[in-house]
């Protein structure tokens, strides 16, 4: 469980940037398979 105080920030800063990195990785997950995805049909092309 994660205690916000009132006057202190620090706290959802840390969550909000870390929410935003895994985002940010899950999105560059997605755009790294939609590549491959791409790429399979020429590698299969050239054997």
């Amino acid at each position: 469980m994660v205690h916000i105080g009132l006057n202190d920030g620090s706290e959802f800063r840390y969550l909000y940037t870390h929410i935003e990195a895994v985002l940010l990785d899950m999105a560059g997950q997605k755009q790294f398979v939609s590549g491959l995805q791409l790429h399979i049909p020429t590698l299969r092309g050239n054997q």
